[in-house]
């Protein structure tokens, strides 16, 4: 699980593809729930710039920096990028 962070959908070295599952509307900004292979479920947020629907496959670029990742099970902190520092 991942705390909803602001991706680039540029394509580069790093890009991966996930399919959109649900996009909620937060005014400014969309948050993008995504499936990336069998096991990867993404939380994402970008501007409400990009036009999203459930079903698009997409590239996104993960930026290490802004990730905050969370045990599935237990829902605590497991990782923070360097943008959060503990």
């Amino acid at each position: 699980h991942m705390e909803p962070i602001l991706l680039d959908r540029d394509k580069g070295p790093d890009t991966i593809q996930a399919t959109v599952e649900v996009v909620e509307h937060m005014g400014a900004e969309l948050y993008v729930y995504l499936q990336a292979g069998r096991e990867n479920n993404l939380t994402a947020r970008f501007s409400a710039e990009h036009a999203f629907h459930p079903g698009n496959n997409i590239g996104i670029n993960l930026d290490a920096g802004h990730m905050h990742l969370f045990d599935g099970t237990t829902g605590k902190a497991i990782a923070h990028g360097a943008a959060y520092p503990e």
